[in-house]
């Protein structure tokens, strides 16, 4: 039984072997018929590639031929010219063949040299060599003023080999850069012609309001520039502008040549409508020796902060001793705009407190309600000049003196005329600037005031016997033609003639 099963297994094991051995047997015959199918692609891929390559070699060596169209353009250029390829080939147009240096020529050469170029087209190429000349054009040339006449062709082209000729005029007669076209071998080329001159610019400078905390542009404050070339202004200094009032710049104008002048302005600076503002800033009367609350009644706003603190700086005000003293306040929006304002702390004796008792009992009568600024200029003028008599003399140890003679006598010479005036524009908040003669055979005083405008004119309410013209709101040109009036001149030299350059004149604006 056991030997029956393993004959059993035996033979299932050899027919396994068998039909091993025929599968094996048939894919070797398969595969020996393939191969030369295989052998026989191969060579004729072979075949193929070796034809192309032929193809190839034969097709690629031939050097490209230009066509009879194409011009080599020898040249003669400018230094300063950009050379091309195709500046010297002519005729490439619709032949597909592109050009360019072979190697890059020589910037740095003048006279000739010999350039070589490179055509292609279609992987085919040439070379050829083609002839340039270049030479030094100098591009600009600087005379003075007065000689531009003198100047030659060849400051512009020092080779005399060039023909070289002006094509636009020469002579300009006046300084400056200007652009000339010359004609060098048959090209055009733009140079620069550049005339000299040593006069500084001119201008006048104007007044211009200008909101704290902003920086203008420094030419807003000039006007009417002369000058031959472009013309630059800028400030003298870093000026800055947070304090509210006139505050006197000086502007820098600078020429196309480095000539520079410079010219006075102001600049009236006002509150920033988006900044801080002060209320509560009147001036404050003070008697001597007696303390002051700097802070008392007075707030500083903003439209986005509310309310802000600020600082307050007293310079050199003394309590101890009479006379006009300026207190600044600062404050600063969460914005970072500050603005700084000032404010007159006035102390006076006793004397000083009867003045300006007796001068608002005046001003009570005189000023009207909806009167306008200048009417109340005027209308202060009129009082003084028609009702004080001119006596020749008065007290000029101080302003409140002189004033409480006049309101208490109604009589005094020049200075009484022009103190009272001064004590009642000050309790209007009305700016106005002592003006004394220089010169003269005696002295004089009389108010420079501050109208709408924004200008200050000249009053003089003292009375005048060479001439019925009224003496208000005076600009310089009157007070000169005035003083210059021969009767004048003769009994009363230099009438109006006074310091200009006092620092107190130096920050408004004079009317002319």
């Amino acid at each position: 039984m056991v030997e029956d099963i393993q004959k059993r297994e035996e033979a299932t094991w050899e027919d396994l072997r068998r039909k091993v051995r025929e599968r094996h047997q048939g894919t070797q015959k398969r595969a020996i018929a393939v191969l030369p199918v295989l052998l026989i692609l191969l060579g004729v891929l072979s075949i193929g590639i070796c034809g192309l390559g032929l193809y190839a070699k034969a097709h690629y060596a031939q050097p490209l031929a230009l066509p009879e169209s194409i011009e080599l353009l020898p040249l003669t250029v400018a230094d300063q010219y950009p050379l091309q390829a195709s500046d010297f080939v002519q005729g490439l147009e619709g032949t597909g063949i592109q050009v360019s240096f072979d190697q890059n020529y020589d910037a740095q050469l003048l006279g000739a040299q010999e350039i070589s170029l490179v055509f292609t087209r279609d992987h085919r190429t040439c070379t050829r060599t083609v002839q340039l000349y270049r030479f030094h054009l100098e591009p600009s040339v600087t005379v003075k003023l007065g000689e531009e006449n003198n100047v030659d062709i060849r400051d512009f082209v020092p080779d005399e080999s060039i023909s070289a000729s002006f094509v636009t005029e020469l002579s300009v007669g006046k300084g400056g850069i200007f652009s000339l076209r010359l004609l060098c071998a048959e090209r055009e080329y733009e140079v620069k012609y550049v005339i000299t001159e040593d006069v500084p610019p001119q201008g006048v400078g104007k007044g211009v309001t200008v909101e704290a905390g902003a920086m203008p542009d420094p030419a807003e404050f000039v006007e009417q520039i002369l000058d031959d070339t472009s013309v630059t202004v800028t400030y003298e200094g870093t000026p800055t502008f947070v304090q509210a009032g006139k505050q006197t710049l000086i502007l820098v104008l600078t020429d196309l040549f480095g000539n520079t002048s410079q010219v006075e302005a102001v600049a009236n600076i006002v509150p920033a409508a988006n900044g801080p503002q002060f209320a509560g800033l009147e001036t404050i009367y003070l008697e001597l020796g007696a303390t002051v609350s700097y802070k008392t009644g007075v707030t500083a706003t903003d439209a986005q902060d509310g309310q802000l603190s600020f600082e307050v700086d007293p310079g050199n005000f003394d309590n101890k001793t009479a006379g006009r003293y300026t207190v600044l306040y600062s404050a600063t929006d969460s914005d970072g705009n500050k603005l700084v304002m000032p404010r007159t702390v006035v102390v006076e004796s006793h004397v000083g407190q009867i003045v300006r008792e007796k001068a608002q009992e005046l001003l009570d009568r005189i000023i009207k309600p909806g009167m306008t600024h200048d009417e109340k200029i005027y209308a202060v003028f009129k009082q003084v000049k028609n009702y004080v008599w001119y006596s020749g003399n008065s007290d000029k140890s101080s302003v409140e003196n002189a004033a409480y003679e006049g309101f208490t006598k109604w009589a005094g010479d020049c200075y009484t005329y022009y103190a009272m005036v001064r004590v009642m524009l000050d309790m209007l908040q009305i700016p106005n600037v002592e003006v004394t003669r220089v010169g003269g055979t005696s002295h004089h005083w009389w108010n420079l005031v501050q109208f709408e405008d924004g200008k200050y004119y000249h009053v003089d309410a003292t009375p005048h016997r060479y001439t019925s013209m009224e003496h208000f709101k005076m600009t310089e040109s009157v007070i000169i033609a005035y003083t210059n009036t021969p009767k004048v001149a003769k009994y009363r030299p230099n009438y109006y003639t006074y310091d200009k350059t006092l620092p107190e004149y130096q920050n408004i604006e004079i009317a002319q």
